[in-house]
């Protein structure tokens, strides 16, 4: 069975397949303009679909544009096609998105197209709303399009229980996602009871990785400030740009809002964690320098009953007045002249498996953090509203 996982790609990239998610911000000449330019391409040269998705929610309206190159032996610029249907990625405006799943490649491209009609298994568990055909924007015919998602069919009759169960332990050894790996595996109808069996053997592959002991630079800094002149929202703000662009949880103690830590989560941000004496077990686990296995907490809904915690990145914010133990592994740090001030560095940095990719961690991180509140701080309401009235 062949496994195509997509990958981030890069404005000046070139490929055979794209997927592009973007708002209305990247669409300069308006969705028209995407349409109309869409259909003039010949499907002999690229195979195009669009579909735009209602934000609910909260959230926004969004495009979602996948496309191959008719071709298998062809490819193409990135940039270029997208400026043939007038979307725009800016550079620095949108290096967020551009991060987090903007443009990357297809995988399977019948899985993806799937998948933008949240026709795909984990959209299903997700309860989204589900699109049709008749919703999709191309430059090839329904009949087409049906053939399209044909190849989606389910393939569970030439997968046996075991080969099911065997990819799911492998998948947990390589700490991927599970969800994403059931997309990968094209199967619908799956049974309550084959999944859990798929979960487990998941979980038993993901847990061999901690019994093995396997390394992880991980990067953990505390970061004080003073509630009486420090302004909190700010060095929040800076802390979530620093890891934008890495998989991130972002857990408020005093008001318990808080996202389950998979295999896959690369960050965690703990904003003012207020019951610390209830949480230092599982803490202490977080900023360790190994793989994890973690079990549900009382306090902080971190995880579903176990996890296994292998994340590069975890960042403390609190309160000066607090008394918090800063561990071994860690930074501590304070907001000093509008910068990240490091008071004391790790105290065992033999413990790590690379000490020196331990500093470039820290300085990419410092390094947007500085930006980031330089520029919410540059930014008072007064002259965000001046003018208002005149």
């Amino acid at each position: 069975m062949k496994n195509l996982k997509p990958k981030t790609l890069q404005l000046n990239s070139t490929t055979k397949t794209l997927s592009a998610t973007f708002y209305t911000e990247q669409l300069p000449d308006g969705e028209e303009a995407l349409y109309n330019n869409l259909q003039a391409i010949s499907p002999t040269d690229l195979i195009i679909i669009a579909i735009k998705h209602s934000g609910t929610g909260g959230g926004k309206d969004h495009y979602h544009v996948i496309m191959k190159k008719a071709d298998r032996n062809g490819s193409f610029n990135v940039k270029s096609c997208l400026n043939k249907l007038h979307i725009h990625f800016r550079p620095i405006e949108d290096k967020a998105l551009l991060a987090n799943h903007g443009i990357e490649t297809t995988g399977n491209f019948s899985s993806c197209l799937s998948y933008i009609l949240h026709q795909s298994y984990s959209a299903q568990r997700q309860h989204k709303k589900t699109y049709s055909i008749s919703n999709l924007i191309s430059n090839i015919s329904t009949d087409e399009i049906k053939g399209i998602l044909e190849g989606y069919s389910p393939t569970s009759s030439k997968l046996t229980a075991d080969d099911m169960i065997d990819a799911a332990r492998n998948a947990g050894y390589n700490l991927s996602d599970f969800e994403k790996m059931l997309d990968e595996m094209n199967i619908k109808g799956l049974t309550q009871s084959m999944e859990t069996k798929m979960r487990n053997a998941y979980y038993a592959g993901a847990e061999k990785v901690v019994r093995e002991g396997r390394n992880v630079n991980r990067l953990c800094i505390f970061i004080r400030y003073d509630n009486k002149k420090d302004n909190l929202d700010a060095i929040e703000v800076a802390v979530k740009e620093a890891l934008s662009e890495k998989n991130t949880i972002h857990i408020d103690g005093n008001r318990y809002e808080t996202k389950s830590i998979t295999p896959t989560t690369n960050a965690i941000i703990f904003v003012k964690p207020y019951y610390w004496s209830e949480i230092k077990n599982i803490v202490s686990k977080l900023n360790s320098t190994k793989v994890e296995l973690l079990r549900s907490n009382s306090i902080f809904d971190l995880i579903d009953k176990k996890t296994i915690w292998s994340g590069e990145y975890i960042v403390y914010i609190y309160d000066l007045g607090k008394d918090y133990n800063v561990f071994p592994h860690c930074f501590d740090c304070s907001v000093k002249d509008g910068k990240l001030y490091c008071t004391a560095t790790p105290s065992n940095i033999k413990d790590f498996k690379e000490p020196a990719e331990i500093r470039k961690k820290y300085d990419y991180f410092k390094e947007r953090f500085n930006e980031a509140f330089s520029n919410y701080s540059n930014h008072s309401n007064a002259e965000f509203f001046e003018g208002i009235n005149d």
